[in-house]
C-alpha cells in the first residue's frame, strides 16, 4: 500500500473551500438511486474478486448500519476484495479506523478491519502506481461542491485510466442535481451551481469514452427518485420557501471498463 501523503497548500485550500460550501446544505450526499440488486449484478459479472484492490473515491465517513453504506459490504465485503477508501478530509479518512460497536455490527467491523485500507489523498492525483488498481467506485463524487466543475471531469477519468489495470473497471453513480423552481419562475440548483456548469449524463458518457472507457448504463430506482423529489419539496416548504417544483435532473449510473488497446 502507498504511504498516505500530506496535502500541499493548494489541496488544503480545496478541502477547506469544499467543507465550507457543504455547511448548511440540504443535499443528502449519501443518497444513491441504484438498487442494491443492480450493484450485485455488476459485481457478479466480474467473477472472483479475491485479492482485488478497489478504490472508493471521496469515500466520506465510514458507512453506518444497514442504510446506504450496506452496499459496500453486500457487494465487496463477501467477495474477498480489499476496499481502499480515498478521502481528502483527514477526519473522514480516520473514521474508517474508529469502529464503535454501537455504530456497526460485528460482521461489518470485521470486514472493515480486515478488508479496508483507507488512504488520505486527492482523487485527481492518486498515490497509486500506473496499472496497479483493479477497480474503482465513484458514488456521488461529481455532486460534491467544487468537484462539480466541468473541467475536473476529464481530469478524473484520465487519472482513473492511469491507475487501473488493463481489465480494470469503474462503477460510477450520481444522484444528479436538485433543481428548485420558485413561484416566480426563478431556478436554483443545489450548492448554487450555475446551470451551465451542470455535468449532464451525455457529457459524462462522452468524456468517459474519450478517456478510453466503454460505458454500460446501470438502471436507477425511479420510485426512489420521485420520493426524494417530494421530500426535498417538503423540506423547502417547511422553511417557508415559495417553491413551485423540485426536480432531480441528470441522475445516472454507469459501469465503465477500460477499452482494449491493440
Amino acid at each position: 500500500m502507498p504511504e498516505q501523503p500530506s496535502l500541499n497548500p493548494e489541496q488544503e485550500k480545496i478541502l477547506s473551500e469544499t467543507l465550507e460550501a457543504m455547511k448548511g446544505s440540504d443535499v443528502i450526499y449519501s443518497i444513491d438511486f441504484v438498487p442494491l440488486e443492480n450493484y450485485r449484478k455488476i459485481f457478479d459479472s466480474l467473477g472472483d474478486l479475491k485479492g482485488k484492490m478497489i478504490i472508493d473515491l471521496a469515500a466520506g465517513f465510514v458507512p453506518i448500519g444497514a442504510g446506504e453504506g450496506s452496499k459496500y459490504f453486500e457487494t465487496l465485503g463477501h467477495r474477498g476484495a480489499t476496499l481502499i477508501p480515498v478521502e481528502i478530509d483527514a477526519q473522514k479518512a480516520k473514521s474508517w479506523r474508529m469502529l464503535s460497536p454501537d455504530m456497526l455490527s460485528e460482521e461489518e467491523r470485521e470486514l472493515i478491519a480486515t478488508k479496508v485500507e483507507p488512504v488520505r489523498a486527492n482523487a485527481f492525483d492518486l498515490p497509486f502506481k500506473t496499472g496497479s488498481i483493479d477497480g474503482a467506485l465513484s458514488i456521488n463524487f461529481f455532486n460534491l461542491p467544487l468537484a462539480e466543475k466541468k473541467d475536473l471531469v476529464p481530469m478524473l477519468f484520465s487519472e482513473l485510466n492511469r491507475v487501473l489495470k488493463d481489465d480494470g473497471f469503474v462503477v460510477l453513480s450520481n444522484f444528479g442535481y436538485f433543481k428548485h423552481t420558485s413561484a416566480d419562475g426563478s431556478v436554483v440548483y443545489n450548492n448554487g451551481i450555475a446551470e451551465n456548469q451542470i455535468v449532464t449524463v451525455k457529457q459524462l458518457r462522452q468524456q468517459a469514452e474519450e478517456s478510453g472507457f466503454q460505458v454500460l448504463d446501470i438502471p436507477l430506482d425511479n420510485e426512489k427518485i420521485k420520493w426524494a423529489q417530494d421530500d426535498l419539496k417538503r423540506q423547502a416548504l417547511e422553511r417557508n420557501q415559495k417553491i413551485k417544483k423540485v426536480e432531480i435532473v441528470e441522475p445516472t449510473a454507469m459501469f465503465l471498463t477500460k477499452r482494449k488497446t491493440t
